[in-house]
């Protein structure tokens, strides 16, 4: 797996009582790290242990991307030599036996390893992680090392910048005689302009706040004093000191499909007006002959900043389908109807209901679908409907209960499957259930996929088999909330399944034409080179993209 992205770590003897933070305890967790670890790191050591790590890794697996090298601790640290005017001035609410004045001192020298990787490594991207940082993961290692691996294989953005998980909000002023959990000081990732401007402000600050203070302190407290007087904004991610530390929002590593290759193409197809109504996310359907289009049309439009505006007096959000029969190169709409939800053959429960119709209909197989409503279940909880279309009309429905008999409030994204009434129930654990013909279901495979990333993932479009690749593919999405505005943004990934819908690759993360609400529903392979994705933004502008397969790589 080719790697974009250098970690980088320090082991440094810092004669630690504390168990967490003695040598041994570090050299254990990082053997631990890199046993299951498949990109490239960088580790400093000192000249006292230089030869012990180098005769520690050089028998772990993939050692050619372990890299290591000397710094001279402490007389090579520019860092240390300013903080030892202040070794008996330290924080006075500390744990005593941890927070002593090397370990303090470093925590701050991590911006000295990152710039000084800039000079080493060829990459343009850096992710600090402290050398111990497994005993955060606990039970869900193996699954963040893998999601890190993933990481490790990702294109950043070019733009300057560091990106840090943080616990508390932002402080207007920092007691540097106490620990400040602005940030979480086990990861950093930043970019070398990035880096190098960070390091500039320690270069800058460091020996007057020093001075200021009459203390040496954290380094996350010294981060969060640059934050409070404005010359340090990193981009933030919510986070614990647990496997969340290592979720980077997804926006740093994303690609925008309209953004890349030329053969990518958008086409706006010319949809029907219906009053009151706006078309809205699509699924797609191929049969022998004909090429099939279910078209959500919704009574409302969202705006940029996520508001909902109603187009009828009662607030209800409403939906209704349209069938769509398109042309031979999927360029065009021939012809269309409305579809009639009176012939499904369940009782309706319209009464101070909130959400009306059948909404995100997947189609597949023999003209079957799936769709979610709240409109067949007596006290509007949103469950699955299955059934037929025939002619123009949703028939045969049946209302699908979660598995097992639990109870839940919302249902959504079950993802069909071409046999026996079977659904892809969701991603984490990865779940497969089957359906009777009264709408019970139950579990028939249950699988943890081990990656932190698809605790995160929900279904998208139907599983489409590829002859070229020999499995299935097929989109999934999931959700984040960006830190500035809190605004909803979608992201979506390419799920590679086997013939026994095991999952076995999965591409970049990625979006179509801009960070925001864009859901997709349907999604075809054209011919090996050509991928086709329905989708559409902010539950409106509905698009068709032709996509150059090639520009997706997986993992």
């Amino acid at each position: 797996m080719q790697s974009s992205v250098t970690f980088v770590t320090a082991i440094m003897d810092t004669k630690s009582a504390v168990k967490e933070e003695t040598l041994q305890y570090r050299i254990d967790s990082l053997c631990l790290f890199l046993n299951s670890f498949q990109g490239e790191i960088l580790i400093f050591t000192d000249r006292e242990n230089i030869d012990l790590i180098k005769f520690i890794y050089k028998n772990i697996d993939r050692g050619q991307n372990i890299k290591i090298q000397l710094f001279d601790y402490p007389t090579e640290s520019w860092i240390y030599r300013e903080s030892l005017p202040y070794r008996d001035l330290l924080p006075t609410t500390r744990n005593q036996a941890k927070d002593t004045f090397q370990h303090l001192c470093l925590t701050q020298m991590k911006i000295e390893f990152l710039n000084r990787a800039i000079e080493i490594c060829g990459n343009n991207t850096f992710f600090w992680i402290d050398s111990n940082i497994c005993h955060l993961f606990n039970e869900s290692l193996s699954h963040s090392i893998n999601f890190l691996n993933y990481l490790s294989s990702q294109t950043f953005v070019k733009t300057p910048f560091i990106a840090m998980p943080y616990c508390w909000e932002k402080q207007n002023s920092v007691n540097f005689d106490n620990v400040c959990w602005r940030f979480c000081g086990a990861v950093m990732i930043g970019n070398n302009t990035g880096i190098a401007n960070l390091h500039n402000l320690y270069q800058q600050f460091h020996s007057g706040l020093l001075k200021e203070k009459n203390r040496l302190s954290w380094d996350i407290n010294v981060l969060a004093h640059f934050e409070s007087i404005g010359i340090f904004s990193p981009v933030l991610y919510r986070a614990n000191h647990n496997s969340s530390i290592v979720q980077i929002p997804t926006h740093l590593y994303y690609s925008c499909l309209s953004n890349g290759t030329t053969d990518n193409t958008i086409i706006h197809y010319d949809y029907p007006e219906i009053s009151g109504f706006f078309p809205s996310s699509a699924s797609y359907l191929q049969r022998t002959s004909d090429k099939i289009l279910c078209v959500r049309y919704v009574n409302y439009k969202i705006d940029n900043s996520d508001k909902y505006t109603v187009y009828n007096t009662n607030g209800q959000l409403q939906t209704i389908n349209v069938i769509c029969s398109l042309s031979d190169d999927l360029a065009s709409i021939k012809d269309t109807q409305v579809i009639d939800e009176h012939a499904i053959g369940i009782p309706t429960y319209m009464e101070d209901a909130k959400y009306i119709g059948l909404e995100d209909v997947r189609l597949f197989g023999n003209m079957n679908f799936v769709a979610s409503s709240a409109t067949y279940t007596s006290d509007h909880s949103i469950r699955i409907i299955k059934g037929k279309i025939v002619g123009t009309s949703f028939t045969e429905g049946i209302v699908l209960k979660p598995p097992n008999g639990i109870y839940t409030h919302c249902e959504k994204n079950w993802i069909p499957l071409d046999e026996n009434d079977c659904y892809i129930y969701r991603w984490h654990p990865y779940e497969i259930i089957r359906a009777d013909d009264r709408g019970i279901t139950s579990v028939i495979s249950s699988k943890v996929i081990p990656n932190t990333l698809f605790e995160k993932v929900r279904g998208s479009t139907v599983p489409v088999w590829s002859n070229s690749d020999c499995c299935y593919i097929t989109v999934v999405h999931w959700t984040e909330r960006s830190a500035e505005r809190g605004l909803l943004q979608y992201y979506h990934m390419l799920v590679k399944l086997n013939k026994k819908y095991d999952v076995v690759m999965w591409s970049q993360p990625f979006c179509f034409t801009r960070i925001g609400i864009q859901y997709c529903l349907g999604f075809c392979l054209i011919n090996s080179e050509t991928y086709g994705f329905w989708f559409s933004e902010n539950d409106g502008n509905p698009q068709f993209m032709r996509s150059c397969s090639s520009q997706f790589s997986f993992v």
